[in-house]
């Protein structure tokens, strides 16, 4: 079985969800359990501001040990910021913006089994078509895609949530909205609520410092649940079952190069401000590809002015700072990540 749908019992507290998901009945004594979203080997999409025709690779690694990444297949469209999502044995990566031609926003979906290398294939459309979207996020049945923009100058920027039943390929369906449009930021979820975090918005390219979240079991539009210590955005989002963790991450608005090597934290389940985490130490890092497995979050490649192929890892349920974990097969920023189980 792939995941747990939810049932509604009376309201029980503190259960644990199957392969370490959790529970939830803050919801109109609804309980929520989340099914498998995570596993041990980590996906890393899309090839970022690389050599044209690189921009489809996918890569993969051992969450569990340390080393560095090998080659898995290639998307079906190469394309930079795309985001990703699983149901522990199915990945799919959305949107992006199509590189180096013809440009523009996609609404490509792909799919990967993760256990198996080799190329992914078609999964559906999203609509609309979003560059840059703000995160995946999923409850091992159910994924989620949010906000992105057009690529147009000045963009259109997007606030719609969109889903897809994970295991059934096809178009992606309306969800919500997030309160503010936004593009560049990225997702942490538990398997029932995400939280999507910074971000920039419309009018005027500002950032955002906000943080939304909303019931991945349900359909509705995003709440505010508080925000990142700086508005932020190109961070990447790792997590276990009660924490999210945002790493690295581009403040401009005041300009603070420090936070690309800043990390801050979340309880998921409880809304609230970050609090400081620890710092990263493989050096600068925006646009890294992101994968947790319930115990480690690992943020592979990114940028600091200069594209970059570490891979670096912390323990969600500890705050410290990062340590070294290997490297990618190339330098490469503006990606994409998942994880799920190997085999």
């Amino acid at each position: 079985m792939d995941y747990i749908n939810y049932v509604k019992q009376s309201p029980v507290q503190g259960l644990t969800g199957l392969w370490g998901g959790v529970s939830s009945n803050l919801t109109g004594g609804i309980t929520y359990e989340a099914g498998t979203h995570t596993g041990n080997r980590a996906i890393v999409f899309g090839s970022g501001e690389t050599a044209p025709g690189t921009d489809a690779k996918i890569n993969y690694y051992d969450i569990t040990s340390t080393g560095n990444a090998t080659n898995f297949g290639a998307l079906t469209q190469s394309r930079l910021y795309p985001k990703g999502l699983s149901n522990g044995s199915r990945g799919v990566c959305g949107g992006g913006k199509r590189h180096p031609s013809p440009g523009g926003a996609s609404n490509v979906m792909d799919y990967i089994t993760i256990s198996s290398t080799g190329n992914a294939t078609d999964f559906g459309n999203l609509n609309p078509a979003a560059n840059e979207p703000c995160g995946g996020a999923s409850n091992g049945e159910r994924g989620v895609f949010a906000g992105g923009n057009d690529t147009a100058w000045p963009p259109t920027v997007h606030a719609e949530i969109q889903y897809i039943t994970i295991a059934s390929t096809g178009n992606a369906s309306d969800f919500g909205n997030l309160s503010q449009a936004r593009y560049y930021g990225d997702a942490v979820c538990d398997g029932i609520y995400a939280v999507y975090g910074g971000g920039t918005i419309s009018p005027g390219m500002y950032n955002t410092n906000r943080m939304d979240t909303f019931n991945i079991f349900t359909t509705s539009d995003a709440t505010d649940f508080g925000n990142l210590y700086t508005p932020l955005i190109r961070q990447t989002g790792v997590f276990n079952s009660t924490r999210g963790v945002w790493c690295g991450g581009y403040a401009n608005a005041p300009y603070n190069p420090a936070s690309r090597t800043i990390m801050s934290y979340i309880t998921i389940q409880t809304s609230s401000n970050t609090t400081d985490f620890g710092d990263i130490n493989q050096g600068m890092t925006t646009q890294a590809a992101g994968s947790s497995n319930l115990t480690r979050g690992c943020f592979a490649g990114g940028d600091d002015g200069q594209l970059k192929d570490d891979i670096g890892y912390i323990t969600v349920a500890t705050t410290g700072d990062s340590t070294d974990f290997g490297n990618l097969d190339t330098s490469r920023n503006a990606l994409g990540g998942t994880s799920g189980s190997p085999s």
